[in-house]
């Protein structure tokens, strides 16, 4: 009785810790550090969980600390740098792509931050309690989440280079820009080198304060960057908050989003000691908000099988609502689950699959509007097969809506996609050498590779030298066959649907049959080729 007591008791325990799995998220920074300093942040998960899907987003103050760059690691997603700035905000979103989801026990990084310090103070940067992370099963995994407060002391003082001017413009059209700077101390000499992109912007003309010079407008033009020099006279040094250094007029061409950055500078004071502090870069956007919706699916499904497809807005432009629409053939293909992102709502799934599509809706304040050019997620849908071969449609309808801050229509190109449901073929084979006079060898752990229009498969060979590949879609392929110390082998394969077919290889030779380059082949050699045949 005692021993089935303890066997309980142990299954509890295991049925528990299963239960109880979950995906901690923490902001890794230092304590303290100095206005002179760049802040370095990362943010990692720990846990038991594999993440196959995150939304969150990152608050910090503005006023403190100011987002310099931001990388999205494992396939992360975050918004624009203007708009975090803006906004004080910068959102992390993710979705799996190969089913797998991150393994939160090697502790992944989701994203790195770099901040440049403002001014002296305690600050935070904070996750958002909404914060969800989900497994490959769609449970939501979400655990601790844990903020970090830093101490900014007052370092050095210095002078920061920055822009005055629009953050967009209509194409071809001239816009103004004013290169300026801010800080504590008077500045006696200064020297810029402006960035710009000559594909997407042309330079016409500058106008300056006295004592500046400039290099050569043609010349900026077709490198795509532009020194720009001055020198203080009168010996007594400029209010750097009062000097306006040159205005720089340029024309934008195609609509896209483009920085005008300084990349270097180079600032003293009196005593022509360098001060120079950071470089504000500003981001452009040339011509109207134009968001695209698109639809990734498997160009090829079996009868009776299950498939993802993901809805995801490109292209550039705030969403503050949106309506999308998903047609599809509800004789051919049925949703089974619906996962929306990033604030979305979807229509009820028993009422779709009786009306052929399915509604997503999103309604959002400025303050977590969606910036379309980090590719954001709207949702992922699960279909099931429900008839034999064939195809099933599915597009976005023409009703769909993209609606910008202004309420202004912003939608761009709308995808349609037709996926053809065939019976899966089967390839196999046996992969055989001639090698030092030993014929018909078989060849094991030979990787056997196709690639074809529905994607690359890969097998390995066991210990007789037979392989196979289950499961392809139909179609023309490239078989390529690689063993150690054989040259490899490449050939054309056509596999038409439901067809099995057993693959007759050439026979595989080796790169250099004379092994210990004696002139001969002999007893060394047939032993390196039994060596390989039995996988040594």
């Amino acid at each position: 009785m005692l021993r089935k007591l303890l066997i309980f008791c142990m299954c509890g325990i295991f049925w528990a810790s299963m239960a109880m799995a979950a995906v901690d998220v923490s902001l890794n920074a230092p304590e303290i550090l100095s206005t002179d300093d760049l802040l370095s942040v990362e943010l990692k998960a720990t846990g038991t969980g594999n993440i196959a899907g995150a939304q969150m987003t990152i608050f910090f103050d503005p006023d403190f600390i100011y987002l310099k760059q931001v990388q999205g690691e494992n396939g992360i997603l975050t918004n624009s740098l203007e708009q975090a700035n803006a906004l004080g905000k910068i959102s992390i979103t993710y979705l799996n792509a190969d089913g797998n989801g991150l393994d939160s026990s090697t502790t992944p990084i989701l994203a790195s931050f770099e901040f440049k310090p403002l001014q002296e103070g305690e600050t935070q940067l904070s996750i958002e309690n909404g914060a969800l992370l989900s497994d490959i099963d769609l449970n939501d995994i979400t655990g601790q989440l844990t903020h970090t407060s830093i101490q900014i002391t007052l370092g050095e003082q210095k002078i920061n280079t920055l822009w005055q001017g629009p953050f967009s413009a209509e194409p071809e059209t001239t816009f103004r820009y004013i290169l300026k700077t801010s800080g504590p101390e008077l500045i006696a000499a200064a020297t810029f080198r402006i960035h710009f992109d000559p594909y997407l912007l042309t330079l016409e003309n500058i106008t300056s304060i006295d004592d500046v010079t400039f290099g050569n407008i043609q010349d900026a033009n077709a490198n795509g960057n532009l020194l720009i020099t001055w020198l203080d006279k009168s010996g007594n040094g400029v209010d750097p908050n009062t000097i306006e250094f040159a205005t720089l007029s340029f024309k934008g061409h195609d609509r896209c989003t483009t920085e005008l950055r300084v990349k270097n500078a180079d600032i003293s004071n009196t005593s022509f000691t360098d001060i120079s502090g950071a470089l504000i870069a500003r981001s452009i956007k040339i011509g109207e908000a134009n968001v695209n919706l698109g639809l990734t699916t498997p160009a090829t499904v079996a009868p009776e099988s299950q498939f993802d497809v993901h809805v995801r807005a490109s292209g550039y432009g705030t969403i503050k609502k949106a309506d999308v629409r998903i047609n599809f053939d509800k004789d051919n293909i049925q949703i089974q689950t619906i996962t929306p992102f990033n604030g979305f709502s979807a229509s009820d799934i028993q009422e779709s699959n009786t009306v052929g599509h399915i509604n997503f809706t999103g309604n959002f304040t400025m303050d977590n509007a969606i910036d379309a050019s980090t590719n954001p997620a709207i949702a992922t849908i699960t279909y099931q097969v429900v008839n034999g071969a064939g195809q099933a449609a599915i597009s976005i309808d023409a009703s769909s809506s993209v609606y910008d801050e202004q309420n202004f229509n912003i939608i761009g190109q709308k995808q349609d996609v037709v996926i053809a449901v065939k019976d899966f073929a089967t390839l196999s084979g046996n992969i055989l050498a001639s090698i030092a006079g030993l014929e018909n060898l078989n060849i094991p752990d030979a990787t056997i590779t196709i690639a074809g229009d529905d994607g690359n498969f890969t097998a390995q060979s066991d210990e007789l030298g037979h392989f196979e590949f289950s499961g392809v879609p139909p179609g023309d392929y490239v078989l390529t066959i690689a063993a150690r110390d054989l040259k490899p082998v490449h050939m054309e394969v056509s596999l038409d649907s439901g067809q099995s077919l057993q693959l007759n290889v050439p026979k595989l030779i080796p790169n250099n049959g004379d092994i210990n380059n004696d002139g001969k082949i002999g007893i060394v050699e047939a032993i390196h080729a039994l060596g390989i045949s039995a996988g040594m």
